[in-house]
C-alpha cells in the first residue's frame, strides 16, 4: 500500500526537524500518525518518550515548517520520498532493529527487488583492490546481482563503475542530501547510475551536509539494504569494518578478501576471516557465501567470440591479471614496439586487455 499525503508529509515534516532518529521515531509515531501534527502538544510528545526540551524545539519547528515549498524543492531535484509505510519500501531495510521511516530517493529502487551484495573498502585501495573489483564484480553483474555501495572514493567508486561498465544494477547511499551529491567529483557518477536504471539514497532531507556523524549510519543502510557485506582492502578502524558489524548485528552474511599480511589495507580483511567471515576470492565464493545458486555462465558471454591475428594472440597468452610493463611484453613477445602497441590496442577495443597506467596491461 501506499499512504497518504497527510502521513506522509508527517514524516517529513519529522525528518527535516533533523533531532528525532529512528528509534525516537518509533517512540513517538504511534502518537502522530493519525494527528494534524500542528496540533501536536508537549504533553503528548513527552508522554511519547520525547525530552521536554526536545518537544519544545518540535512544536516551534512544526509551526515554522512549510511543507509544501520542501515538496517543490524535492521535485525541483527529481526525489521522491518513500516512507517505511510503503509499499516500495525495501523489504530488507525494514527488517533491521533501527530501519529509516522515510527515505529519499532519486532514481528507481526496482534493483533492490534483486539479489543485492553490499561492497565496501578503503577510499586509498592500491592495485589490488582494483584487481578483486575487475574479477568479482563482472562475475556479479553478469548474473544480475545488484551492486550497493556509498559513492565515496575508492573501492565504492570502483564498485559502482565497474557495475556499470559491465552493464549491471548498482544503488548508492550517501551520508547528505540528495541536493549535495558527496565527493562531488562523482556527480557525473550518481547521474550514471539513475540513468542505468538504480537509485541514489539518503536518509537524510536535501540540504543536509556530509557531516562526519552521518556516515556510520549511512553504513547500517548500505548494510541493510543487502544480503550480506563483501569488504576489499581497509583497514581495522574504518567505515568499511563499520559497516560489517552493522551486517553482523543485522544477521546477515560478512565476506571478506584476503590481503597480504604486511598490508595495512589487509587487516581489516583478514581480521573478519579470522573472525569467521566467508573468504572470497571470486564472484562464485559470493554467491555461494549468500546461498546463491551459481549459474556458470559461458565464456562466450564473459569475452566476445573474437578472432584474434596471431600477433595479438601472442600477446594475449603473455598477459595475465598480474600488470605486465609493455617493455617486457616487448621482450618476452620478441616484437617491435610499434607492432605490440598496436596489437595491444585493438585488443582493448575489443574488451580483452586494459591499460592499468604507467604502460602496464592485464587481461580483462
Amino acid at each position: 500500500m501506499s499512504i497518504g499525503n497527510d502521513l506522509k508529509n508527517n514524516l517529513l515534516t519529522l525528518s527535516c526537524f533533523g533531532k528525532i532518529g529512528p528509534r525516537g521515531l518509533e517512540k513517538i509515531w504511534s502518537s502522530v500518525e493519525n494527528v494534524n501534527l500542528k496540533g501536536i502538544t508537549e504533553v503528548r510528545l513527552t508522554k511519547a518518550g520525547i525530552t521536554p526540551e526536545i518537544a519544545s524545539q518540535l512544536i516551534k519547528f512544526i509551526e515554522k515548517f512549510d511543507v509544501d515549498a520542501e515538496l517543490e524543492k524535492l521535485q525541483k531535484y527529481h526525489v521522491n520520498i518513500v516512507t517505511r509505510l510503503d509499499d516500495q519500501y525495501p523489504a530488507l531495510l525494514n527488517e533491521i532493529s533501527d530501519p529509516p521511516y522515510l527515505l529519499y530517493v532519486y532514481g528507481n529502487l526496482d534493483y533492490l527487488q534483486s539479489p543485492t551484495l553490499a561492497i565496501v573498502g578503503s577510499r586509498k585501495h592500491t592495485h589490488y583492490g582494483v584487481e578483486v573489483i575487475d574479477r568479482v564484480v563482472p562475475e556479479l553483474a553478469e548474473r544480475g546481482i545488484t551492486v550497493v555501495s556509498g559513492l565515496a572514493l575508492g573501492i565504492d567508486t570502483l564498485a559502482h563503475k565497474t557495475t556499470l561498465s559491465n552493464n549491471g544494477k548498482t544503488v548508492a547511499v550517501i551520508g547528505c542530501g540528495l541536493d549535495i551529491i558527496y565527493p562531488a567529483s562523482n556527480v557525473n557518477l550518481a547521474k550514471e547510475i539513475v540513468r542505468s536504471g538504480g537509485a541514489i539514497i539518503s536518509e537524510y532531507p536535501l540540504g543536509t551536509p556530509p557531516l562526519k556523524q552521518h556516515f556510520p549510519a549511512r553504513n547500517r543502510i548500505i548494510s541493510g539494504l543487502s544480503l550480506g557485506t563483501l569488504v576489499v582492502e581497509c583497514d581495522i578502524e574504518s567505515g568499511a569494518m563499520i559497516t560489517a558489524h552493522h551486517t553482523l548485528d543485522q544477521n546477515r552474511e560478512v565476506l571478506a578478501v584476503p590481503g597480504l599480511i604486511t598490508s595495512p589495507l589487509s587487516a581489516g580483511p583478514n581480521k573478519l576471516i579470522q573472525m569467521g567471515a566467508k573468504t572470497v576470492t571470486s564472484g562464485k565464493d559470493v554467491l555461494e557465501g549468500l546461498g546463491l545458486f551459481w549459474d556458470e555462465v559461458p565464456v562466450s558471454k564473459i569475452l566476445p567470440d573474437v578472432k584474434l591475428k596471431p600477433d595479438e594472440d601472442a600477446i594475449y597468452q603473455l598477459l595475465s591479471h598480474e600488470p605486465l610493463h609493455i617493455d617486457v611484453i616487448v621482450e618476452q613477445s620478441k616484437m617491435e614496439m610499434a607492432q605490440v602497441n598496436a596489437a595491444l590496442l585493438f585488443l582493448e577495443i575489443k574488451g580483452m586487455v586494459r591499460n592499468i597506467g604507467a604502460a602496464k596491461y592485464i587481461k580483462r
